[in-house]
């Protein structure tokens, strides 16, 4: 077992020889509270929390998110940070209590439970959580809270008697058995399990102080001691570790990555990492710019990379780099790569300013190329079957010998810039002189080369040579030629020369005006080619050129390398560039390649790799490393929706007031190692199909219309393959001015408002109308006391003579009456005559004295009757004055008097079914005329007065509704036999006024 585990460790530590760091720090100045971190924890959806002096902060990579005690912690020390099973993050306060977290929120202490004397590390055991003090061992569950002390078992288990004033230093860990717990301290190491304190592995521990533990994977145990580090397997100890570790200072924390390094914190000396190979612990805080700092809690993410919790100096994030190096420590003497290429059996030979080396193991062993003094400069590599590895390569001084000579049985090296291998019958090489820019040399079954042809190119105007930079051949066997500054030609055989005519649809004037550093053929469509200025892509017959811009490491390429995806390896100026679907990423110094100037690509198929030859040492990039998994990021989720004065965590469907539509979005998909390297698309999906891209992980939105909305938003490394959008639905109300009860409102208001000015028009009208009628009263009114003025000295005539006759025939009572009545008469015009209205029975008796007067005068002439409905009270209906006397005085002048014969007039008034007053006056007289019936021909009538038609209008003015009819009566023979005058008054008016 022990053998095997040392050529377990041999064997890491070989494959570590070359593995690279890349360091972060983290402290106040990227938003921490404190640069004295005590936890680290990442929680189920794999964010970052870091318990400090000054509160508890979140990290997504991007931003820190600080709680503090304003928010609701019980304490602002926070030393232990852990999930129980409903997700949510307990928070423990030191000697405060045990603070709840849920979506990020603190949640107020329902209960005096959560206050408790909480010391360091929280660690949850099914429904329990487990925690500890100075000597005290702490269980909390539903129930209450169980209290172990290390006292009285450390008195029971070895018969010693502590004083009370001994601190015993109680560290716990967890253990793989169910519920169970590791327990350390000044005593010896116990283990929980069952509700009580047990030993641990019997008297191994037995008066051992432990002061942390550490269980791997596999099951094995290390144990922190005084000055000394302990490895147990199955209660055995397996290894014990003192060199490194100072005797006085103990191991305060152990972490063992995924890659089997342990990570060792030593109190009061600072961060330490095991070196199996030497059997000691290696001081690493020079290494990490940290020095002797205190290092409080170790922790490795989801990704495999390490945070360092230290005292003072913030957190820090250690991430393996997937780039292994290897230079002049390894045997690389010359530190520019300039070549690479591999045997069938897997010998690597690197090329270099230097001269050649060959990998054996994890070392480089130089090969002499010329046996004069000086480097060699090496420019090409091609293995070639029946001659072994050919190196291009010349001196750094001229030489006159031979351009071929065979080093080894292995190596054949050629004084030139490039070669190619056309299968096993011939090799094509450029000489250094330029004199021939290409030759063509016969392999022989000897393995010699003999120079069959040489190559011509076109003449060209500037004399300068052509310097070839590369050489490749397709399926059908064509020779690609990339030179320096004529740009790309093709040899269709082996038969011909360089004329350009065979290439003019591929090649254009524009391409052969740039350098090409290297060319590559996919198929018979599809070729590549790596310029000074940009990586040139021939496909549908047409170049497309990317740069910067595009996503590519510089416009710089000097090589290209296909893989067994399709995808193409670009080595640029800074750093190495990948294509495939559309997109690019780019490896550079933030990811280990330090030197990130590439000269060489190489890709090992049996390494499942890529060699990168640097103008500062060599690279390898393996594929099954944590780079294959770079082109996909973990989910993405929605954390805040922010708009005006409120904030949502974690939102889901949310409905929004009218002026909420001033919105911030917020999310994020964790990458801790390269955050500024995942990139972000975002859509309203309801609204617009395309994608939006961004690297910021937050979106405003500005004055959003009300309506749905389904927001989505995914992320990826370098637009690699994308992870599953997150989605949020929310609703943004209307405001009320778009709402159908606004509108209701607002037609009820117009209609309101639509009444209220046609009431306050009609009422205008009404009033203008009132008033000119008021006003016509008046002149009718004027015109009636005008008219009773000019008949009354007629009546008063006539009335005088006819009491001069009765005085003349000595009929002094009949002349007494008359004066008594006419008197009467008189008085009673006087007084209607200041008045517009006068009540129906004082009208009727007025006429009645009229009549009773003029029958006096004219004897036996006419009689008259006057009759009313009982319906009816005449005191209470009021009507225009004397409205009646002038078609009484017409029926009695120019009706009865003009027939000379004895007469009868009729007056009735009556209730009619319409709600009116009809007064109806009916005379036996001479009649009138057909065509004096209608309202316009009754000024035509002979016998229609003036005071009849003043009359006639003072109704209209009385009211709209009074109706005057003049109509001749006739026998059944048709002759006349009289008239009837009709007068409708509403009753409603006459109760008004």
């Amino acid at each position: 077992m022990r053998i095997l585990l040392l050529i377990y460790c041999l064997l890491l530590s070989e494959v570590l020889m070359a593995q690279r760091w890349i360091t972060r720090q983290y402290n106040i100045q990227d938003g921490l509270p404190n640069s004295n971190v005590f936890y680290v924890y990442q929680d189920q959806e794999g964010l970052i929390w870091l318990g400090t002096d000054n509160g508890l902060a979140s990290f997504d990579g991007f931003q820190v998110e600080t709680i503090g005690t304003e928010d609701g912690l019980l304490g602002p020390h926070i030393t232990g940070i852990t999930e129980n099973l409903q997700d949510e993050l307990l928070v423990g306060s030191y000697r405060r209590g045990i603070n709840i977290l849920r979506q990020g929120v603190v949640i107020p202490p329902d209960s005096s439970s959560q206050m408790c004397p909480f010391g360091y590390d929280l660690i949850q055991l099914g429904e329990k959580t487990a925690f500890s003090s100075a000597s005290t061992l702490y269980i909390k569950s539903s129930t209450g809270i169980q209290q172990i002390g290390l006292r009285p078992t450390l008195n029971t288990h070895f018969g010693k008697n502590y004083n009370q004033s001994f601190s015993f230093h109680v560290n716990i860990a967890p253990y793989s058995e169910k519920e169970s717990l590791l327990v350390g301290c000044l005593g010896g190491l116990f283990l929980y399990k069952d509700q009580e304190l047990k030993t641990f592995c019997d008297s191994l521990f037995w008066n051992l102080p432990v002061y942390s533990m550490y269980e791997t994977q596999q099951g094995d145990l290390w144990v922190g001691s005084f000055g000394k580090l302990l490895h147990i397997r199955d209660c055995e100890v397996m290894a014990t570790y003192t060199e490194g570790i100072p005797a006085d200072k103990w191991v305060h924390r152990i972490l063992q990555d995924q890659k089997g390094n342990l990570w060792i914190s030593v109190n009061g000396y600072g961060l330490c990492e095991l070196n199996r190979s030497q059997s000691r612990v290696d001081f690493l805080g020079e290494r990490l710019n940290i020095g002797h700092t205190d290092v409080n809690y170790l922790m490795e993410d989801k990704e495999g990379n390490i945070w360092i919790a230290t005292n003072g100096q913030g957190v820090l994030m250690i991430a393996y780099s997937d780039f292994q190096f290897f230079d002049s420590e390894q045997g690389l003497k010359g530190s520019q790569i300039t070549a690479l290429a591999q045997s069938p059996d897997g010998k690597l030979y690197v090329g270099t300013h230097k001269g050649l080396f060959l990998k054996r193991g994890n070392h480089f062993d130089r090969i002499q190329l010329f046996d004069s003094p000086g480097d060699a400069y090496v420019f090409d590599l091609e293995y070639v079957e029946g001659l072994g590895m050919v190196v291009a390569a010349r001196m750094s001084t001229s030489l006159s010998s031979s351009y071929v000579r065979r080093i080894s049985d292995e190596i054949l090296l050629i004084q030139s810039y490039t070669c190619l291998s056309m299968g096993n019958n011939s090799l094509l090489y450029q000489g250094i002189d330029y004199d021939q820019p290409i030759t063509i040399a016969k392999i022989e079954a000897d393995r010699s080369l003999i120079e069959s042809r040489n190559i011509s190119f076109p003449s060209l105007e500037k004399q300068q040579a052509y310097r070839i930079q590369k050489l490749f051949a397709d399926d059908k066997g064509r020779v690609w030629i990339a030179t320096r500054s004529h740009g790309l030609w093709m040899l269709p055989n082996l038969e011909a020369n360089v004329t350009g005519e065979e290439t003019e649809d591929i090649v254009p004037p524009s391409i052969r005006q740039r350098s090409i550093r290297d060319f590559l053929s996919v198929s018979d469509s599809l070729y590549w080619i790596a310029t000074e200025n940009g990586l040139g892509k021939w496909e549908s017959e047409s170049w497309k050129f990317f740069g910067e811009a595009d996503g590519l490491g510089a416009n710089y390429c000097s090589s290209l390398v296909l893989d067994e995806d399709g995808g193409v390896w670009i080595g640029t100026a800074r750093g190495l560039s990948y294509y495939q679907a559309g997109e690019f990423m780019t490896l550079g110094p933030e990811e280990g390649l330090a030197s990130p100037e590439i000269h060489a690509l190489h890709l090992d198929r049996a390494g499942n790799g890529i060699w990168i030859g640097t103008g500062n040492g060599l690279y390898f990039l393996p594929f099954h490393s944590s780079f294959s998994s770079r082109s996909q990021v973990s989910h993405t989720i929605i954390t805040h929706l922010s708009s005006r004065d409120s904030v949502y965590r974690y939102p889901e469907d949310l409905v929004l007031a009218g002026e909420e539509s001033d919105l911030e979005i917020r999310f994020r998909s964790l990458f801790y190692r390269h955050p500024d390297q995942v990139v972000y698309q975002y859509r309203l999906a309801n609204r617009q199909q395309q994608w939006k891209t961004t690297r910021t992980p937050r979106i405003e939105y500005a004055s959003l219309a009300d309506g749905l909305y389904d927001f989505e938003v995914r992320a990826s490394l370098n637009r690699g393959k994308w992870s599953e959008p997150d989605k949020l639905h929310f609703r943004i109300k209307s405001p009320f001015w778009k709402t159908f009860w606004f509108y209701l409102i607002l037609a009820l208001a117009l209609v309101v408002m639509v009444i209220l000015l046609a009431r306050w028009r009609i009422r205008g009208i009404r009033q203008t109308e009132r008033e000119k009628r008021d006003l016509r009263n008046q002149i009718y009114e004027l015109e009636q006391k005008a008219l009773g003025a000019m008949m009354n000295p007629h009546f008063i005539f006539n009335s005088l003579n006819s009491i001069q006759h009765y005085l003349n025939l000595y009929d002094k009572e009949a002349a007494n009456e008359y004066l008594a009545k006419f008197a009467r008469l008189v008085r009673m015009n006087m007084e209607v005559a200041q008045q517009s209205l006068t009540p129906l029975d004082e009208e009727l008796y007025r006429l009645q004295l009229y009549l009773s007067l003029e029958q006096m005068r004219f004897g036996d002439q006419f009689e008259y009757d006057i009759q009313i409905d009982p319906e009816l009270d005449p005191e209470e209906i009021e009507l225009p004055s004397m409205i009646i006397q002038p078609f009484v005085e017409n029926a009695i002048w120019h009706g009865i008097l003009p027939a000379k014969r004895s007469g009868k007039i009729l007056i009735h008034v009556s209730n009619s079914s319409e709600q009116m007053v009809r007064i109806c006056i009916d005379d036996n007289g001479v009649g009138i005329k057909q065509d004096s019936m209608s309202a316009d021909n009754r000024t035509k009538s002979s016998h229609i007065s003036r005071g009849m038609e003043i009359t006639k209008e003072r109704l209209r003015l009385f009211s709209p509704q009074s109706q005057l009819t003049v109509r001749p009566l006739l026998t059944e023979e048709g002759r006349s036999a009289g008239t009837q005058v009709e007068i409708y008054i509403p009753l409603e008016e006459t109760n008004i006024r």
